[in-house]
Parts: structure tokens; C-alpha cells; sequence
């Protein structure tokens, strides 16, 4: 029998909402009962990050003029068992980024209340069908409105929000008292939970505890990361049969974010994937012309659309490990289609991120794995402080071997290099010889071969020239000095 713990069994799903964010993206929403008497919110699920943000009505944050919050906020002077000491009661700075380009900073006060896991799914007057689990006493961060400075820039708060009261981290907290809510809520859960997003159904659910081995068949386990996120680390990963990380690295980090939509790569990866897709850019790419008049000065706003001949489901798959001898995992690219914009056109919800300017070092910037690069996988997290670890499952049986040949036909063509150029398969790309590093020879841009320069064989004619006329004149004395020598020595020879 399974055993049942105030209203939650040991292993539960619970509802989650999608939520379409500002820019076309995704997240998921949770309902969470907190205070007293509970007041129910829609939070958006994120993996991202570990506080408890709640937009507090009483600081102004859910006003007419903010962003709209789809249902209640959270209103601080109607919980009787909210504590905060007056002389803890002061504001503490954060930051936020989403989807790689989208960066916010603002201040919140730090307060605690009960909280605990509602049941049954949100809506708009805040009710569900049932009662919560054991609450608990969590740390929250009472964010003001965001006209008041409490959140900006303004114009990206629906990126932030997405229609939600606030934002619920489950990333393990840095110490057991920052902002440890997540951990206390499923404490009874053994410290795992899985997520099953679907955008386009009503069937996303949160797994807690051994309910995802009901709908999972065996995943496949990240290595164990020390990390303060849910952090994996992926191998080979490959688009068109190219490995897209090329000679920099074998494996690269990724950290799974559902505070955000998209994949996000570094810039130089991001490159070589799009010389591989097809697609309309707002940058420079080899043999593509420039989809908009101006390319973007910064490397995190490119962007890409899915040209309007090329179907969706024909898009070939982004395959990766999560250890070096574990099976491919494949991500068809349509998952990372952002619904249609007016024009009916739709962007890649695939984002660059700039690489320092110290090194590409695969902990440095990771990969970004927004919820959109979940949606084909039931994904499992394990947080327990002695093994901190993540799981995908595929959902369904993903393309045959033919539909896969059929895919990699929209592959872009491999790029035909000539004269001495040198095939870069990660990038789809000829590299040009490096003529600079040999001496005396310049680059010939209609051969793409390194010849010798102008300047050194007008040089090496002039110097051997003057080693011939001195060869000449070297022997002109020579047979000269010799004839004198003769007739010195006949006229010694005949007084």
C-alpha cells in the first residue's frame, strides 16, 4: 500500500500550466498554497534558480499598470503566520537572466511563511480541487513593483513573469538556509522529482518522489555534479552527422533552466550549428546572405528563422550523450520552433551566448537547456546532498533509420573547399591557409593557395643578379690577375 503523508503520497503528480512567455517561449507553471489562511499562486517551475520569488500585492507589485500575473498575487498583510524580525526585515539585491539576452536585476525582502504543494490544477480565481501537503516553513523573497525599482528593466518584466505571480527555484540552495524552499517542500520525496512538459496539452505534470518510474522507461544518468544547479554534462553532441563541438572540447556543460524557453550555446557553436541548418539569419553565415539590413552588434541578439520551404518536421535531429558510452539521445529541432509570429514566419528558439575572452574552457559558458529541449524527454532530478545528478527518458520511439535518412537530407550541403583550403566539419566550413605563418608567401584569393610573394621574387631577382655580376666580375679579375701572373713569369724567364 502506498503510503499517504498529510494529504500527499510518498510518489505524486501534480498539474503543471504553460504558460507562453513574451517573445513566443514557453514555461510551466505550479500551484503553491502559502500562508495563512492559504493564498494559491501560479509560479513559473524553475530549474534555474533556488529563491522563492513571490510579487507581494501589498508592495504595489500586482497593480493595473504592472505586468499581469493570469491570477492572485501573494498579499504579505494577510498571512497571520508570516515572520520576518524587523531587524532582518531589509532588501537584498539579485539578479536574473532569461533565455540567454533577456537580463534583469532588482531587490526583494527576505521574509519566511508556510508553505506547501497544492493539489489539483490552477485557475483563475486561485481555488483547486483539493487541500495541500504537510506545510512547512520556507524562506521567500517579497519582490515591490517593478515601478518602484523593485524589478527592471520594465520592458523585460513578461519575458520574467510570463503571466505568473512569481517564480518558484528548485536548484539546490547554496547553504541550507539561503533560500532552501524547494528542498523542504519535497523533503518527504527522497529529494527527486521529474517534469513532463508538453506545451501544446494539458498533460504537463510535475513527478514527485518514484512516480516518474511509472512513465519512464530506464533513463539514462547524467555523471554527479557538485553544482548549486542542476547541472549535466553532454558528449558528442552532433547535428548532420558533424560533431558540433569540433576539436575545442569532447563534452561541454549544461545546466537545465526552465526559467527559460530555448537552448542556448556559446557563440562559436551556435555558428557552426546554423551552417549546418536551414535558415534565414539576421548574421553573416558562408554561402547565405543576411536575412535583415543590419547584423546585430551583439553576439546574444543573432537570430534565426525557419525558411518557408523547408518543412518542420523534415528538420534533422540534435543528437547527444549524457556520458562518454551511453546511447544517442535525439532532439528533433522542431521542439525548438517557436509558434508562428504575425509575419507566419518561426524563429529557433536557439539563443548564442558570448564566450569570455579568457578561454573556452567547457565550464565557462555552458550549454543552456531551456524547457523547450525537455518537452521530447520525461526529465528526472535527483538533489540529495550526497548525489546531485540528472535524467532524460525519451517519450515515444523517435524516428526510424529511414526518417532519420530523410531528415538529414535538409542538411545544408557540405561546403566544397578548393586549392588549399581545409574542411572544418563542425563549422561546415574551408578554412583558408594561413599564408602569414610562411615566410615570403601571400594568400591568392582566386587560387585560395598560399604563392610567393611579389616583393621576395623581385627581390630574389635583384640579389641573384648581383650575385651573377659579381660572379662575372670575380672571374674577369681572376683571368686577369692570371694573365699578369704569365707574363711576369715569361719575362723572368727571358732577360
Amino acid at each position: 500500500m502506498m503510503q499517504i503523508l498529510a494529504g500527499l503520497p510518498v510518489a505524486a503528480g501534480l498539474s503543471l500550466t504553460p504558460l507562453r512567455a513574451a517573445g513566443g517561449g514557453f514555461r510551466y507553471a505550479l500551484t503553491l498554497a502559502i500562508g495563512t489562511p492559504e493564498q494559491r499562486l501560479a509560479l513559473v517551475f524553475d530549474t534555474g534558480s533556488h529563491l522563492l520569488l513571490l510579487r507581494d500585492a501589498a508592495l504595489g507589485a500586482c497593480a493595473p499598470s504592472e505586468p499581469r500575473a493570469g491570477g492572485p498575487c501573494f498579499n504579505s498583510t494577510r498571512s497571520t503566520s508570516l515572520w520576518s524580525p524587523p531587524s532582518e526585515r531589509v532588501s537584498f539585491s539579485f539578479s536574473y537572466i532569461v533565455d540567454v539576452n533577456v537580463r534583469l536585476h532588482g531587490s526583494y525582502v527576505a521574509v519566511s511563511d508556510l508553505a506547501g504543494l497544492a493539489v489539483g490544477p490552477f485557475n483563475e480565481t486561485g481555488s483547486s480541487r483539493a487541500g495541500a501537503a504537510t506545510r512547512h516553513r520556507v524562506d521567500a523573497a517579497l519582490l515591490p513593483a517593478a515601478s518602484g525599482g523593485g524589478l527592471a528593466p520594465p520592458e523585460s518584466l513578461p519575458f520574467f513573469w510570463a503571466d505568473a505571480a512569481g517564480v518558484l527555484g528548485t536548484s539546490p540552495a547554496a547553504t541550507a538556509t539561503q533560500g532552501a524552499a524547494w528542498q523542504q517542500l519535497i523533503a518527504p520525496y527522497d529529494e527527486t522529482f521529474a517534469l513532463d512538459l508538453n506545451r501544446d496539452q494539458a498533460s504537463s505534470t510535475l513527478l514527485l518522489g518514484e512516480e516518474y518510474r511509472q512513465r519512464t522507461k530506464v533513463p539514462q544518468w547524467s555523471e554527479a555534479q557538485p553544482s548549486t544547479f542542476h547541472q549535466l554534462s553532454v558528449f558528442d553532441l552532433s547535428l548532420c552527422g558533424a560533431s558540433l563541438l569540433g576539436t575545442i572540447s569532447g563534452w561541454w556543460v549544461a545546466i537545465v533552466d526552465t526559467g527559460s524557453s530555448c537552448l542556448g550555446l556559446p557563440s562559436d557553436v551556435f555558428e557552426h550549428m546554423f551552417n549546418w541548418l536551414p535558415a534565414e539569419c539576421n548574421f553573416a553565415r558562408p554561402g547565405a546572405a543576411v536575412s535583415s539590413t543590419d547584423e546585430p552588434r551583439s553576439l546574444g541578439l543573432r537570430t534565426c528563422w525557419l525558411p518557408g520551404n523547408v518543412s518542420e518536421g523534415a528538420l534533422p535531429m540534435l543528437v547527444f550523450r549524457l556520458t562518454q558510452d551511453a546511447p544517442l539521445l535525439q532532439l528533433p529541432l522542431e521542439e525548438l520552433l517557436l509558434p508562428p509570429a504575425a509575419s507566419g514566419k518561426r524563429e529557433y528558439c536557439i539563443r548564442s551566448q558570448e564566450m569570455p575572452a579568457a578561454g573556452h574552457l567547457p565550464t565557462e559558458v555552458p550549454l543552456l537547456f531551456g524547457s523547450a529541449v525537455l518537452e521530447p524527454f520525461i526529465s528526472i532530478f535527483e538533489m540529495s546532498p550526497w548525489r546531485r545528478r540528472v535524467g532524460l527518458s525519451p517519450e515515444g520511439q523517435g524516428p526510424s533509420v529511414d526518417q532519420q535518412m530523410t531528415r538529414r537530407a535538409t542538411c545544408v550541403p557540405r561546403a566544397e573547399c578548393i586549392g588549399q583550403q581545409r574542411y572544418i566539419a563542425a563549422a561546415n566550413m574551408c578554412e583558408e591557409p594561413d599564408c602569414s605563418a610562411r615566410y615570403f608567401q601571400r594568400f591568392d584569393s582566386q587560387t585560395h593557395r598560399c604563392v610567393t610573394s611579389r616583393w621576395f621574387l623581385t627581390l630574389a631577382v635583384l640579389i641573384l643578379s648581383c650575385f651573377a655580376g659579381a660572379e662575372i666580375l670575380m672571374r674577369e679579375w681572376f683571368l686577369d690577375l692570371s694573365a699578369r701572373g704569365r707574363g711576369q713569369l715569361l719575362t723572368r724567364s727571358n732577360p
